[in-house]
Parts: structure tokens; sequence; C-alpha cells
């Protein structure tokens, strides 16, 4: 079975100079999924970038709360290649911070399982601060774990 067909992949971010504006990803919906994985790309950063989740009320958002996930990063990158390979690891309320120069071309996974969230806030969303430089920014959903599966996994953004 291919990964389209057991996951919802969404595109939260297209690729994104961050300078000058922070980077707002397109929220999605854990009503129907039980988890989210959102990979970030980052390219050649020219400035700290703090990663924070948020999690929403509804898809639009009327009242939205940063949360503490966990997350993955690649322990070394190279231009056009990022390997996964970091340890899972914790992060407060307060998000985690790609670092000039030292995290640039890495990626990062970040996961969120339904049962973490608010009751009330079922959609997810991360942001991306303005890092006063270049920042160049990506970032996709894979949501899996669907709670009934279908040939077309269920729309994650209504």
């Amino acid at each position: 079975m291919q990964l389209s067909q057991m996951a919802k992949i969404v595109g939260c971010g297209a690729p994104k100079d961050t300078n000058g504006a922070a980077m707002t990803g397109d929220i999605v919906g854990l009503k129907e999924y039980d988890h989210v994985t959102f990979l970030v790309y980052v390219g050649d950063v020219a400035g700290d970038i703090t990663l924070t989740v948020e999690e929403c009320d509804t898809i639009a958002p009327g009242a939205n709360t940063a949360i503490a996930f966990n997350y993955r990063k690649a322990s070394a990158g190279a231009a056009g290649s990022s390997e996964l390979d970091g340890a899972l690891t914790a992060a407060g309320t307060g998000g985690i911070t790609i670092a000039n120069a030292t995290d640039d071309n890495k990626l990062i996974a970040i996961e969120i399982d339904a049962a973490e969230l608010t009751d009330g806030y079922p959609y997810v969303r991360v942001l991306c601060s303005d890092p006063s430089a270049a920042g160049l920014v990506a970032i996709i959903a894979i949501l899996s774990q669907a709670r009934y599966l279908k040939d077309v996994p269920p729309s994650a953004i209504d």
C-alpha cells in the first residue's frame, strides 16, 4: 500500500523566505485522524527561527493556544539532503529554535497525537517566527491513523 493511501498529506506552507514576515502554517484537523507529523524543512537560515505549535478551536481559527510537542531534528544537514536521525525530544509551549548556521538545510519532524489536544480544540498548526534575516522554510503535514479507512483518506482541511 502506498503512503498516499495510508495517510493524508497536506502542504501547509509552500517554501518561503520568512525574512520580514513570520510564517503561519495552514491549519489541519484531527477529527478523522489520531496523529499528525509536521515536516518542517529549512534551507539556509541567516537568523534564528522559533517553531511553535498551536491548537485551534476551528479551521478559521477563533481561538488558539500554544502547546507542548515532541520533535525530531536531523543531526546534520547538507545542501539538498537531510535525514531524521536525531532523538525524539520534548519541547515546551515556547517551541524550539532553528539556529543560524548550525541548523541550515535541516528537516524537523513535529509529532502530535490527537489525544494530546484539549477538548474542543481538534485543529493544529505550526508557526515560524521572523528571523530578521533570510530564512527559507516549507511545512508539510502527514496525517495518519485515520479513524475510518477509505480508498481516499478523509479531508483534514474541511
